[in-house]
């Protein structure tokens, strides 16, 4: 049997739930490659939603199981980018705050936010995964959405609780709004869809930017004047 023979593999569940044949097909659930990887963050990894829900709809298939880096299928299903994968997951339970590297590194929305998919990410913020989760390093989910440039994923962050993070320093002192800065086509893309925020806040965003700008600008300006006069 293939790995992409779904409807085969779903019968071979079946019969096993059934007794119809040996439940040894169950410990093949269970068992893992030479990176502790089981057939379900295999199925993830390849985006195969067909291949993760027939696997589900056996109870003795573990959700959040680990690999040997700490990883649950949650995570390659995150960086597959199938939301449908992810979907499957969070119905049968899936912890959508778990945090890697034995509960002190990333969050999985840091995982998705670092790959930049904006449709996983909608379904795991649905599912009420921490939208201002912050990690080791610092780094808020935005601020990997905004470091890599993934304006879509960004947004989706924003428009679902995610406007706390936009004053938390991460590790450099930097706040999203500086990193927007960086990148000057990301900064217009957040000013125009600060529509999403009540009016007061994004006057206030507005001001903020402006001001951070001016500071900029006056900084640069400052250390040019300097090296005019150091220059004579």
């Amino acid at each position: 049997m293939s790995a992409g023979d779904v409807s085969g593999v779903r019968d071979l569940l079946i019969k096993a739930a059934l007794g119809k044949i040996s439940n040894s097909i169950f410990s093949l659930l269970e068992a893992q490659n030479a990176e502790g990887q089981t057939a379900l963050h295999v199925a993830c990894r390849h985006g195969s939603a067909e291949l993760v829900e027939a696997i589900l709809e056996c109870r003795e298939a573990n959700v959040d199981v680990l690999d040997k880096d700490g990883d649950p299928p949650l995570v390659f299903a995150l960086a597959a980018g199938s939301p449908e994968c992810v979907r499957a997951l969070i119905r049968r339970g899936a912890n959508v705050r778990s945090r890697l590297r034995e509960g002190f590194g990333p969050s999985v929305a840091h995982v998705c936010a670092y790959h930049g998919q904006p449709d996983c990410m909608r379904e795991l913020l649905l599912a009420r995964a921490d939208p201002n989760a912050v990690d080791d390093e610092g780094e808020s989910v935005l601020h990997r959405a905004v470091a890599k440039k993934y304006s879509d994923c960004a947004l989706v962050i924003l428009e679902n609780g995610g406007c706390r993070s936009m004053v938390v320093l991460n590790s450099k002192n930097l706040t999203v709004q500086l990193l927007c800065l960086e990148g000057k086509e990301m900064s217009v893309v957040f000013l125009l869809e600060y529509r999403m925020l009540d009016h007061a806040t994004y006057i206030y965003a507005c001001l903020v930017m402006s001001l951070i700008g001016s500071l900029l600008t006056c900084s640069k300006f400052f250390f040019s004047a300097n090296s005019c006069v150091c220059s004579f």
